[in-house]
């Protein structure tokens, strides 16, 4: 059975989804709800963020939109990104 860590209001993830949680949570935090991200910092890898995505809701929970060789541009649905900025401690 997985270890289950509460990261914010009604959400709870697999423990080792945490660290992917909190790097989308900080962008998110600065750039808002919709935001492009550089694919070298996030890692090419983005099979991370897939498995979160599909975690907290689906398809639906982070879509992607526009990319480049060099960015991907995120769009958080308004309810994970509440819960994503109410769990970034400055």
């Amino acid at each position: 059975m997985q270890e289950l860590i509460r990261v914010a209001d009604g959400v709870a993830i697999p423990l080792e989804m945490l660290g992917t949680w909190d790097r989308v949570s900080e962008l998110a935090s600065k750039y808002g709800r919709v935001f492009e991200a550089d694919l070298g910092r996030l890692g090419f890898n983005l099979r991370p963020i897939y498995h979160l995505n599909n975690y907290i809701g689906g398809e639906q929970a982070i879509a992607f939109g526009t990319a480049t060789s060099s960015r991907l541009q995120f769009v958080l649905r308004p309810d994970i990104y509440k819960a994503m900025v109410g769990s970034v401690v400055h």
